[in-house]
């Protein structure tokens, strides 16, 4: 039995390859089963669950909808919003959205790096080609929305019915562009069934391999520890629920938040606890600025009032 019980403990990450983009890391010494275990979780959440930057919106001058023709352009504009989608942002803010902005003039190609952009985020891939300029008498002028995000999010998603000017687009945010892993058995001790995971990551530059995977296997371990012991009758939730009980006369204001996080949260007509509860901690995390300092700080706040995302159920 104690065989079972005393479960080998996993080394930390070791480096194999680091090139650019891609990064090869193995982790050895896991038991017998977990490799596969393992490696499948931190591929998903390697692909779905890092935070990242994208384009959801463009306005382009003179060009009412996507199915446009640009004067002096020799794409179309839905051709120059696609290119607009692979633009790679990496973001020093948690305040979202961001505007890049460009005025391009004079024959030739239009890049990501003409966009002029706030200090607290950097286009990544400067070299992509947006447009091409054809006339040179044409003046190209274009604005773009930047939000941070999870996953991949539809343009249905983030369409506003004010932002009639707006050609809204799919977001994909995740910074990881491919994910593998690889199951290996080793020897430990006398056993030789033991497992060596040897996981592969690409990004798309605005993080490297190395901090992706850094970073889910913190979230993991964040998950995994929130689900930690079990819940009491007694005390913990009698707190709960008095501190859920006048959640909807609690204002956001009353819960010292940053200024910028009241600002996003009122920007979203979340103005009380109770709205907060309402819209869950997948709905508050899935709002444009909203990182992992500010979820961080808002739960802090309201764990400090005997208050969870679970008394709104």
């Amino acid at each position: 039995m104690t065989e079972y019980i005393n479960i080998a403990v996993p080394s930390k990450p070791e480096m194999i390859s680091e090139e650019g983009d891609r990064g090869t890391y193995e982790i050895s010494n896991l038991y017998p089963g977990y490799g596969n275990t393992l490696g499948n979780a931190l591929r998903r959440m390697l692909l779905s669950s890092i935070p990242g930057t994208a384009v959801t919106a463009v306005r382009i001058k003179n060009v009412p909808h996507e199915f446009s023709v640009i004067d002096g352009v020799k794409e179309d504009a839905l051709t120059v919003v696609v290119n607009m989608k692979n633009i790679r942002v990496r973001a020093n803010t948690e305040v979202f959205p961001q505007t890049i902005t460009l005025k391009k003039s004079g024959v030739g190609p239009v890049t990501a790096g003409d966009f002029e952009t706030p200090s607290q985020i950097e286009i990544v891939n400067k070299d992509l080609v947006i447009a091409e300029i054809t006339d040179g008498k044409t003046e190209l002028s274009i604005e773009a929305d930047v939000l941070q995000g999870i996953g991949f999010r539809p343009r249905e998603d983030l369409a506003s019915s004010d932002a009639v000017d707006s050609i809204f687009v799919d977001a994909m945010f995740s910074p990881v562009r491919r994910s593998a892993y690889e199951v290996h058995n080793m020897r430990v001790g006398d056993r030789t069934d033991f497992n060596r995971l040897v996981v592969s990551i690409e990004t798309d530059g605005t993080v490297t391999p190395r901090q992706a995977l850094d970073k889910v296997v913190r979230t993991m371990i964040a998950q995994f520890e929130a689900m930690t012991g079990f819940q009491e009758e007694g005390k913990e939730k009698k707190v709960a629920e008095e501190g859920a009980s006048g959640s909807d006369t609690i204002t956001i204001d009353d819960l010292g938040l940053s200024a910028g996080v009241v600002s996003i949260l009122e920007k979203n007509e979340i103005r009380t606890v109770m709205d907060i509860l309402k819209r869950g901690i997948v709905g508050i995390r899935d709002l444009p600025g909203i990182g992992d300092k500010a979820m961080e700080e808002i739960v802090t706040s309201l764990e400090s009032r005997g208050i969870s995302f679970k008394d709104a159920g």
